[in-house]
């Protein structure tokens, strides 16, 4: 385990170095983010996976084989477990003719593989620590979902708003989005919260966690602690990224951050506005987006992890790491000459039924094999410590103009001999081959050159898996990839695609994806004419589109290989745009539309280009220019989206506009600083206040009534009045003590019923803040119900005789509860169940109080239930109903009158004395007798 540790340790180490020092100030932030998780989830996951131990390849014998004592050793075989280390010590240091063993061997080993104390005391801290943290993290857990149970909230589609209190700054969880709306202004709210969604909608909070567990299991590692607070600021960097693409005023989103941010974190599992990264952030949305181009320093990362997981050690055999320091040491003890048959005839059988097995499993047609003489060179550096040696295998592949790097740390035991200050040479041996070192140390660093040459025993062990070509290039691939079982099974479904040789042993050496290679074939794509766009990971879906849209791929090679959609590329050419001259502006995902704008408008886009570039529309330019403004001069503003017109009021309000910069990007009005000034209150040093939008007479209260502003500024931004302070303050309340009752509006006097009843503030602070008084709780603690059980009932105001009536009826609390919160008395459920009414299917009649014998008598009286559903929700009789069928009228046609409670025979009366009920329907409804209407028609004729 402590092995698995150290090598997840150096994968976060690497990855978090390769994006401190390469990505990190780059504007590919999605891009950035896969990254940061596929690191992340290879350090948890990879040292995990367990593999067999090693075979030896070759067998030095202690006598010198002639003609008469020949014996033909096959390169691959399975020994029994416990002759692995007698087998495992010859290969590594040959025996001479009478060669020596010693004779306590065995014993020695025993007692080393069981002298390992100090591992378990590492590794009892060890779980002492992830126990705490994983307490931590349950902690942190339960409190969002208690924060999440006891405060007001409401639902906003898919998310659900939680009101947050006093001066906690805003955060999201999941589909949860803390936020509270006091000390906010309208503009900064929505800002906020469309910052929120886009947490929401992206699932950042699943980073989150997965970061959370990182550090869980490698607390001890710092690196790991900084590798969860990157994966959030760059969560922060995507965030505002795409608000700014959404249209979102850069300049006054940036403002709206400053006036929400608080100095700390309410909890790790959440993203909220930390004052520490804020600077950041701002930097990086004016930072200039980096280009397409860039993204070459992510080609770094796909030979640690995206081509062949070559970010761990190869496979380790744990048996031999513990006998190694034993068998290679020189030993005391009384050595015993080995003879040289009884070696022969130990081993014998087992060599013919391996070799019988082995070669049942090699398909006929596998050709026959011979270790290669074409040894891969490279170069090597390496740090010796003092358990371990830190190496760089890096090799040179000049015709393919490409080098190939590997770095980890082994331990000592993984080279022979062991490596010291005065080592010249020493090589690795492994299944898939041998790395063979020279060069020299100078103190603790040392470099020089390596050899490597593929196992032929090992060739033929894949040749029974399935894969029957595989070279030196392919074996020193697999000498270093951890997942083999993996990445092996993904060669031999390459193998089954009919490649020809050439693209075969490409694809294979890069550890392309058979899948991929296999939508190339299924959209009839021919695999060896796309043999580069396969090795850059460009998906089929992309090569075709730009086959259907007739765009020739050698010409078009850049963009296919940024991901550029071939759409862009045609709305390109439609605008009679070049595609070459605008190369930028397409990589940057600008549209055509866009350029063709400002080219109808007259601008030059070279000139034009940071405008361009973000998505300034011209008519802006166009505004400015119209008011007799520079646009060189205004860039700021121009990129904030601010409108000329406010520059004029600020003009005709005699300010200065460089002066006033950060109020106009921020969107105040003139009127406000005036009315600030009027106020005798000085811009500067109440900034903060006008980015607020907070009016000067609330500050002029709070002087008045002797309150210091900035002792009380986290009340004034959340617009308390001072009345509520002295309130509080005369009722003997300490105001910092109190603070998020004073600021969530909550009455000095509920604060008193709560202390004079005896119940703790902070325990009931959800009931206190959801207005619930005092007598409420003693009402539920008097009838025996548990308020926490009953917590939503009682935020509800749900009275408590309304649950025990429930209960009384055999009825369950929980079942019934929108019942319960409408206030429906038992009474309704138990005569609909008596009357046969399926309780799910009337639902909203009996939320609608609708009495069961009330749907009874529309039954009797014929009628349907769903088809008079509106007559029964208005509750008219179903004799009412009758009346006007029995008198021939058709009650959906004069639903009118019947809402009205206007009486079949009136209707029937209009009739009678000739008068039309449709051109009369007004003295109807008025209760008009036909009789009046006929006298006024009369007095009207006379007139």
């Amino acid at each position: 385990m402590i092995a698995q540790l150290i090598q997840a340790s150096v994968i976060i180490t690497i990855a978090l170095l390769f994006y401190r020092f390469l990505l990190e100030k780059e504007t590919h932030y999605k891009l950035n983010r896969w990254v940061l998780i596929s690191c992340m989830l290879a350090a948890i996951f990879l040292p995990q996976i367990q593999f067999e131990m090693s075979i030896p390849q070759e067998i030095s014998l202690p006598f010198p084989l002639t003609e008469s004592n020949s014996l033909e050793v096959t390169p691959q075989f399975v020994l029994p477990a416990e002759d692995d280390a007698v087998w495992t010590s010859i290969e590594a240091a040959p025996l001479q003719e009478g060669a020596m063993l010693p004779v306590e061997k065995e014993s020695a080993i025993w007692t080393s593989l069981s002298s390992f104390s100090w591992e378990e005391y590492l590794l009892f801290i060890y779980v002492a620590g992830v126990a705490f943290m994983f307490a931590r993290f349950l902690v942190q857990i339960f409190s969002l979902i208690h924060h999440i149970q006891i405060l007001p909230k409401n639902k906003d589609g898919k998310y659900i708003i939680v009101q947050l209190h006093g001066g906690k700054a805003s955060y999201s969880f999941f589909n949860f989005i803390f936020i509270n709306p006091q000390p906010l202004d309208h503009s900064t709210y929505q800002q906020i919260l469309s910052h929120e969604r886009i947490h929401v909608d992206q699932r950042h909070s699943i980073d989150i966690l997965l970061s959370e567990f990182l550090v869980i299991f490698q607390w001890f590692n710092p690196f790991a602690w900084i590798y969860k607070k990157k994966i959030k600021q760059n969560l922060e960097y995507l965030t505002d990224d795409e608000m700014v693409k959404q249209g979102t005023d850069k300049t006054a989103y940036q403002f709206s951050l400053l006036r929400v941010s608080a100095p700390g974190a309410s909890s790790q599992l959440v993203l909220n506005y930390s004052q520490s990264l804020l600077k950041k952030r701002i930097l990086m949305m004016n930072t200039k987006k980096s280009s397409l181009l860039s993204v070459w320093k992510y080609a770094f990362l796909l030979p640690l992890l995206a081509l062949s997981s070559i970010v761990l050690v190869a496979e380790r055999a744990p048996e031999f790491k513990a006998l190694a320091p034993i068998l290679f040491e020189e030993q005391e003890a009384e050595p015993v000459e080995i003879d040289k048959a009884e070696i022969l005839l130990e081993k014998e059988a087992p060599k013919a039924i391996a070799e019988e097995e082995t070669q049942s499993l090699i398909p006929a047609n596998f050709p026959s094999l011979t270790i290669s003489t074409d040894a891969i060179e490279g170069n090597w550096e390496a740090k010796l410590k003092e358990d371990e040696l830190c190496l760089r295998i890096i090799r040179e592949i000049s015709e393919n103009d490409w080098n190939w790097m590997h770095f980890d740390c082994y331990e000592h035991s993984d080279f022979s001999p062991r490596v010291t200050a005065s080592t010249t040479s020493f090589s690795m041996s492994r299944k898939a081959g041998k790395l063979n070192f020279s060069g020299s140390f100078s103190g603790e660093k040392g470099e020089g050159s390596f050899q490597f040459t593929g196992s032929d025993s090992y060739r033929r062990t894949l040749a029974a898996k399935g894969v029957s070509k595989a070279s030196d290039d392919l074996l020193f691939r697999l000498f270093f990839v951890r997942n083999e079982e993996k990445f092996v099974a993904n060669l031999v479904e390459l193998q089954k695609l009919g490649l020809d040789d050439e693209s075969l042993e490409t694809l294979m050496v890069d550890g392309v994806k058979a899948d991929l290679v296999k939508g190339y074939q299924d959209a009839d794509l021919d695999v060896s004419d796309h043999i580069s766009f396969i090795r850059s990971r460009v998906k089929a879906d992309l090569i075709k589109s730009y086959n259907d849209s007739g765009l020739d791929l050698e010409e078009h090679k850049s963009f296919i290989n940024s991901r550029v959609k071939a759409k862009l590329l045609i709305s390109y050419q439609d605008a009679g745009l070049d595609l070459e001259e605008h190369k930028s502006f397409i990589n940057s995902r600008v549209p055509a539309r866009l350029l063709k704008d400002y080219t109808e408008a007259g601008y030059d886009l070279e000139e034009s280009k940071n405008f361009i570039s973000s998505r300034v529309k011209p008519s802006l330019l166009k505004a400015y220019e119209a008011e007799g403004l520079n646009l060189a001069d205004h860039r700021s503003y121009i990129m904030s989206r601010v409108k000329p017109d406010l520059l004029a009021a600020y003009k005709d309000a005699g300010y200065d506009l460089e002066e006033q910069k950060r109020f106009i990007q921020s969107r105040v009005k003139p009127d406000l600083l005036k009315a600030y000034e009027n106020a005798g209150l000085d811009l500067e040093e109440n900034k903060s206040y006008i980015m607020s939008r907070l009016k000067p007479d609330l500050l002029s209260a709070y002087k008045d009534a002797g309150f210091d502003l900035e002792e009380s500024k986290s009340f004034l931004q959340a617009r308390v009045k001072p009345a509520s302070l002295i309130a509080y303050r005369d009722a003997g309340l300490d105001l910092e003590e109190h603070k998020g009752f004073i600021q969530s509006r909550v009455p000095v006097d509920l604060i008193k019923e709560y202390k004079e009843a005896g119940y703790d503030l902070d325990k009931y602070k959800g009931y206190i803040q959801s207005r619930v008084h005092a007598k409420s709780l003693k009402a539920y603690n008097d009838a025996g119900l548990d308020l926490e059980t009953y917590k939503s009932f009682i935020q509800s105001r749900v009275k408590p005789e309304l649950l025990t009536s429930y209960q009384d009826a055999g009825l369950d609390v929980e079942t019934y509860k929108s019942y319960i919160h409408s206030r429906v008395p038992p009474s309704y459920l138990t005569d609909y169940r008596n009357a046969g009414y399926d309780l799910e299917e009337y639902k909203k009649y009996i939320h609608s109080r609708v009495k069961a014998s009330f749907l009874k008598d529309y039954e009797d009286a014929g009628f349907d239930h769903d088809t008079y559903k509106k007559f029964i929700t208005s509750r008219v009789n179903a004799d009412f109903l009758k009346k006007y069928k029995d008198a021939g009228y058709d009650p959906m046609k004069y639903s009118d009158f019947i809402h009205h409670r206007i009486r079949a025979s009136r209707l029937k009366a209009y009739e009678d004395a000739g008068l039309d009920i449709e051109k009369h329907k007004d003295f109807i409804m008025d209760r008009v007798s036909p009789e009046t209407v006929l006298k006024y028609r009369e007095s009207q004729k006379k007139n």
